[in-house]
């Protein structure tokens, strides 16, 4: 019987911190209370549906004794994967708390709630947070939004200026048809209708396009990405409700022709300013990346050089590293 115990006294405990992560992330990320309620509801009622006095589970408590205690903590790219690790400890443990519990058809509901439960913090986390660490790849082509994809983009652009719609539509299934097997974000250039003819998952669109008008268009499941070049754009994007931003170029770059360099300063002015997610784009390559990185970008798009997407990948995380390791040795966890 302790050894039982102590199987779920472990369950108990690591289906809490899942659903603990997943509360915290919908109330302090998503500021969605009826969500965290939710959640928080379903680790409450644990208490009650395993039937066994606290005093007890702690009793026959062997953290010392645990043979997989010493296992690293894995690192998570960005908030969906901690979201999907998360929500599947907690569904996990639920499950094997079915097996040993009296009342484990009630535990069955509460797993099925915590699959529902991922699906929807998921999507909202897409809107709140489409890209995080990550290498934006913009390009014309399927073939290279493919592997980019394939090399660890979580986000990808079809911008395409010159084909006719039913063409882009095309490139648009090709590359969608990818989401069989990857997870990533798919977004169309300029096209809103296309948007919602492909179903993908949003649109960039430039300054000379108003958001609420697209917003309108593709209606409110769907991402909106909003160029901007200074300071003042960025705040209107925050008043205006688009899920993300450009910032750049950051350097001259061919694919804006006539446009003048926004230079590292704006980078660092949203990185300080602005709430939102923000790329960083414009004449970045491996040379200056480093650069941008430091000057606050988490995020880089790349157009010239998406053959170079798992190099970016490295410095941006290893970066990344660096800067919670800092704060993890000044006591900010």
């Amino acid at each position: 019987m302790p050894k039982i115990q102590r199987l779920l006294d472990a369950n108990v405990n690591r289906a809490r911190e899942g659903l603990r992560v997943l509360e915290d992330i919908s109330r302090f990320i998503l500021d969605d209370i009826q969500l965290t309620d939710k959640i928080k509801t379903i680790r409450h009622s644990l208490k009650d549906l395993v039937d066994i006095p606290d005093a007890l589970l702690v009793g026959s408590r062997g953290s010392d004794a645990d043979v997989a205690r010493e296992r690293p903590v894995p690192r998570r790219a960005d908030l969906r994967q901690i979201v999907a690790a998360n929500a599947k400890r907690a569904a996990e443990a639920l499950r094997v708390l079915e097996e040993f519990c009296a009342r484990g058809s009630a535990i069955k509901d509460q797993r099925y709630r915590v699959y529902d439960l991922e699906k929807i913090i998921a999507a909202q986390i897409q809107l709140v947070r489409p890209f995080d660490h990550d290498v934006y790849v913009i390009s014309a082509d399927p073939a290279v939004l493919i592997e980019a994809v394939k090399n660890g983009s979580r986000i990808v652009q079809l911008r395409d200026k010159e084909a006719e719609q039913e063409v882009i539509y095309q490139k648009l299934l090709a590359v969608k048809k990818l989401k069989e097997k990857y997870d990533f974000v798919l977004i169309i250039n300029d096209y809103p209708e296309l948007c919602l003819r492909a179903d993908t998952d949003g649109v960039h669109i430039g300054q000379d396009t108003e958001p609420s008008a697209v917003r309108k268009i593709i209606g409110a499941a769907k991402i909106i990405g909003w160029t901007t070049h200074n300071l003042a754009q960025a705040r209107q994007a925050v008043e205006l409700g688009v899920n993300y931003i450009s910032a750049g170029p950051v350097w001259t770059t061919p694919t804006k022709p006539g446009r003048q360099p926004v230079g590292l300063e704006y980078v660092r002015e949203v990185a300080a300013h602005i709430e939102l997610p923000f790329v960083a784009i414009g004449g970045i390559n491996l040379q200056n990346v480093g650069e941008v990185i430091a000057a606050g970008a988490d995020t880089i798009g790349v157009v010239r050089s998406a053959e170079d997407t798992g190099e970016y990948l490295q410095m941006i995380q290893r970066q990344a590293g660096q800067t919670c390791g800092s704060a993890r040795r000044n006591g900010h966890e």
